[in-house]
């Protein structure tokens, strides 16, 4: 008599595991479907290359896999979480700010406190805090940082090594640059002249 395998025959580990194993991040079903919920919505039509542009990539040995796009979906899904699980909430920036609620709510609407709605309430990325409180002059660049850009472009901006920062030939972050004295002119200059459709 021949067996029968059904799709729970198979060991297959849950996404959660998964996700925990290569990104780090601990997560339960339900975060999952949130953080999905707040990624874009990237159509593969939506960033296909133009037909003459995609033959040469073609013939060059640069073909397009599914798996690197799943893997970049993966990814985003990963540091989406990550940002989302580092972040203070609003008493835990309060107590950072030495401030009260009210002015950590004060200043999101002012913009110039980097904060993300996370289930109906604020949370404020880590990435904009130090020791001190607030990275000094981070309050001038998060204003400039175009409304409804989505969290993981801001965080790509303000992370990312800028040819315009840093010493040596060695770039450095909008962060990174601030956080170890940099002119603050100089890093919102850097800001003024970013390119947000290609971030």
């Amino acid at each position: 008599m021949r067996e029968l395998v059904t799709p729970h025959a198979y060991s297959v580990a849950p996404i959660e595991e998964i996700l925990g194993q290569k990104f780090g991040v601990r997560l339960d079903r339900p975060d999952i479907l949130r953080v999905l919920g707040a990624l874009p919505t990237i159509r593969r039509s939506a960033v296909a290359l133009p037909g003459a542009e995609a033959a040469l990539y073609d013939e060059a040995g640069f073909v397009e896999g599914d798996d690197a796009y799943r893997g970049q979906m993966l990814s985003n899904v990963a540091d989406y979480a990550r940002l989302i699980a580092t972040a203070f909430t609003t008493e835990q920036a309060r107590q950072k700010l030495h401030v009260d609620r009210s002015r950590v709510r004060q200043r999101i609407a002012e913009r110039t406190l980097w904060a993300i709605k996370d289930s109906g309430k604020w949370v404020l990325p880590a990435v904009q805090f130090d020791d001190n409180g607030l990275v000094r002059g981070m309050d001038q660049v998060i204003r400039l940082v175009p409304a409804g850009m989505h969290p993981l472009s801001v965080l790509g901006l303000l992370s990312s090594p800028h040819p315009e920062l840093g010493e040596a030939g060695e770039p450095v972050s909008i962060v990174q640059w601030l956080r170890t004295g940099g002119d603050i002119t100089t890093a919102v200059a850097v800001m003024q002249r970013s390119d947000w459709a290609g971030i």
